[in-house]
């Protein structure tokens, strides 16, 4: 059982949805009203309860996901809160800030004719949890491009990259 109880994203105007990416109001993957009217992650804060105590936590841009394994949460901000590319942090069930999350230098992307080349990550775009359970962070780079790759809250470290896409 998780430490955050109640963890949801909670909009300027007091609409609240759950992080949880299974349901259907969660702003990342869901379609009602709830998720569209929070889909914006500007000035929206993330909430839970823990030991009695409400925790808010309100960067100028977020996207959360609770790690299931390590019981950890974590977020993507945007710059006005921590500089790009490093624009990540894991944050410990009381608010306190566990560490932040430091963005790979590189991507290396492969063509259909095997060539490698390596870009800059420009900064961490999202995170959510697969359905196989790993923390899945989006990493931007070349301007266009969406680099998914899993990250080890607990053991702080990159694992493998998922996949590539364009947006």
């Amino acid at each position: 059982m998780t430490r955050f109880s109640n963890l949801r994203y909670v909009s300027t105007d007091g609409r609240v949805a759950p992080v949880d990416p299974s349901h259907p109001d969660n702003p990342l993957t869901g379609n009602s009203a709830t998720a569209l009217a929070l889909s914006d992650a500007r000035d929206r804060a993330v909430a839970w309860e823990y030991d009695g105590v409400t925790h808010t936590l309100r960067p100028r841009y977020s996207w959360a996901a609770l790690d299931p394994l390590a019981d950890l949460l974590v977020l993507v901000v945007g710059s006005n809160d921590l500089a790009f590319p490093n624009n990540a942090m894991v944050i410990n069930e009381d608010g306190s800030t566990n560490h932040q999350i430091h963005a790979p230098a590189f991507i290396t992307a492969s063509d259909s004719d095997g060539n490698s080349t390596r870009y800059l990550v420009e900064r961490m775009s999202d995170v959510y949890i697969d359905d196989r359970q790993r923390l899945v962070i989006g990493l931007d780079f070349n301007h266009d491009w969406v680099a998914r790759r899993s990250y080890n809250a607990a053991q702080q470290c990159w694992g493998e990259q998922l996949f590539i896409y364009r947006r």
